[in-house]
Order: C-alpha cells, then sequence, then structure tokens
C-alpha cells in the first residue's frame, strides 16, 4: 500500500518536471525572440543606410552586398587571412560606400545587434581595417544597437567606433 508521503512525492517530483519543462519551453522562447529582435533590427539598418552615412557627415553612394566584399578580397592581398576571417568579413552585417564632401570614397563597417557587445565592435574595427587594405580607402567603424553594453561606452566615447542608435519604436509592426 501506497503511503501519504510516497504520494506526495510522486506529485512533487512531477510537479519539478513540470517547472524544469516549462522553463526550457521559455528559455527556447526568449532565444527565438531575441533572433527576430536582432533580424529586424538589421533588416531596418539596413534599408537606414542612407541615413546613416548622412548622420556621419558623409554622402551615401551604396550599399555594398557580400559579392561587392568578395570581389574586393579576390582583387587583394589576402593570402596571410584565415578562411575564418575572410568569411566573417565577406558576411560583414553592412558596409556601406560613401563619400567625404570632397568626393573621397569612405567606407562604413557596421556591426547590427539588438545589444551591441565588445565582439561587434572589435568586428567593426576589424572590418573597417579590412576595407582601407583592400581598397586603399579610409574605413569607419560603426555599430548599431538599441541598448550597448556597458563594456562598449568607452570605444565610442573615444571615437574608436561610432554608434547609430536603433530607436525601438522603429522596429515596431506599422
Amino acid at each position: 500500500m501506497t503511503t501519504d508521503s510516497e504520494i506526495h512525492a510522486t506529485r512533487g517530483e512531477r510537479v519539478d518536471r513540470s517547472i524544469d519543462e516549462l522553463q526550457l519551453i521559455s528559455a527556447k522562447y526568449r532565444q527565438d525572440a531575441a533572433q527576430i529582435r536582432g533580424t529586424h533590427a538589421r533588416s531596418e539598418t539596413i534599408r537606414r543606410a542612407p541615413v546613416i552615412a548622412i548622420s556621419m557627415g558623409l554622402d551615401y553612394v551604396r550599399t555594398l552586398n557580400g559579392a561587392d566584399l568578395a570581389l574586393m578580397v579576390r582583387g587583394a592581398d589576402a593570402a596571410d587571412l584565415a578562411p575564418g576571417e575572410i568569411a566573417s568579413f565577406v558576411d560583414a552585417d553592412l558596409v556601406i560606400e560613401a563619400a567625404e564632401r570632397d568626393g573621397e570614397t569612405i567606407y562604413i563597417a557596421m556591426e547590427i545587434s539588438y545589444t551591441a557587445n565588445r565582439r561587434d565592435t572589435q568586428r567593426a574595427i576589424r572590418n573597417a581595417a579590412f576595407l582601407t587594405r583592400f581598397t586603399g580607402q579610409p574605413a569607419r567603424a560603426a555599430v548599431a544597437s538599441v541598448r550597448n553594453d556597458p563594456e562598449i561606452d568607452a570605444v565610442i566615447a573615444a571615437g574608436g567606433v561610432y554608434r547609430h542608435r536603433i530607436q525601438e519604436r522603429d522596429l515596431e509592426p506599422e
């Protein structure tokens, strides 16, 4: 015969399992929502590339795609770069070709995240250096985000990376 304490223990174990399952499901939905927010932020930022160039005091020329970046790499000496570095550069979130007021070409290497962090700033700086290396033209590093990890505020304040603030309202459905 089963005692009351055994029945309560079995129910307690089922409740614990149910809570664990709900926590796993909740974590998955949070992860999915973060991906959707990040993708939407990226799409909206790419759409606003001309505004970003203007806000940096530049004239917008065009947005470069992965094929454009691959041609840059192909036309340059990149033998010392690891295939992963090249792939990461070609997959950059956003590269804008712009012009200074005097007409000189300048590139903007931008990483886009809902919350920008050290990895984003490092990739933007690296991609800007690659753009200069591959084209001989100056390039600026930039991040676009709704918010930032506090660890990158000093880099932005020092001017090492330009920050384009994505407004939450810009990500709202129309």
